[in-house]
């Protein structure tokens, strides 16, 4: 049989039987796979693509292990509902990342994120003053969940027919413990004058904090570096 004829009998074959393994599998949104589920993906993927684009492989086999990974996925995510140990094995937890408006760097740390990172999350949850922050958790999928405090919560200005200044974005002074370069000048400030706020709120110097920021309504977030684990935990 001509190579080209094969391919497309494959790829007729072929996708409406990963369609229907998929459907069988389960409904999952493509941002949120789980780690066991995304593997599975790719190596279907994988021996799909094999298959297609070389005409020399027997098309048997390889619809075979098609059937046989979608089987092994379905009976793998069984054995998570009904086996507590399979399901903590295999699925990672939420991590809290702010607790009580505090970043907690060791779990920032423990998931290789940096604080610009979650800066940014933050932002795409249309949240721009850390102070806002009670709680903030990265879930098992990457994305972030975040409770605001009780007074940073509806019902807004508008609603109570209330005049609010706008907000701004926070500047970032201190990461870690280091002076973010340009900052202080950025805002027409000295080193004095931070060292002064930071030792109003309990810091000794600027190597003692683990994140500062300028709201932009004057007040200065910090974050401790040295930091007693609140007790924090989630599970499913």
């Amino acid at each position: 049989m001509n190579d080209y004829l094969i391919v497309l009998f494959r790829i007729f074959t072929l996708f409406p039987a990963m369609y229907l393994m998929t459907v069988l599998m389960g409904k999952r949104s493509i941002g949120e796979l789980p780690i066991f589920d995304f593997l599975v993906a790719i190596t279907i993927g994988s021996v799909v693509g094999a298959d297609i684009a070389d005409p020399s492989i027997r098309h048997g086999p390889t619809f075979a292990a098609v059937i046989a990974i979608a089987l092994f996925q379905i009976s793998f995510t069984w054995l998570k509902v009904k086996l507590p140990i399979v399901r903590d094995w295999s699925t990672l937890t939420p991590t809290v990342v702010v607790a009580n408006g505090t970043f907690l760097m060791h779990n920032i740390a423990r998931i290789r994120y940096t604080v610009n990172d979650l800066l940014s999350m933050l932002r795409q949850k249309d949240i721009f003053q850390l102070s806002e922050i009670q709680y903030a958790i990265v879930e098992p999928s990457g994305q972030l969940s975040v409770l605001k405090k009780t007074e940073a919560t509806p019902p807004s200005a508008r609603d109570m027919g209330l005049k609010v200044p706008a907000k701004g974005l926070p500047t970032l002074l201190i990461v870690d413990g280091e002076r973010v370069p340009g900052a202080l000048e950025q805002i027409g400030r000295s080193e004095r004058w931070l060292n002064s706020l930071l030792q109003k709120q309990g810091h000794g110097k600027i190597e003692d904090v683990y994140l500062a920021a300028l709201e932009s309504d004057g007040t200065l977030y910090t974050t401790a570096k040295r930091q007693v684990s609140t007790g924090e935990s989630i599970y499913y």
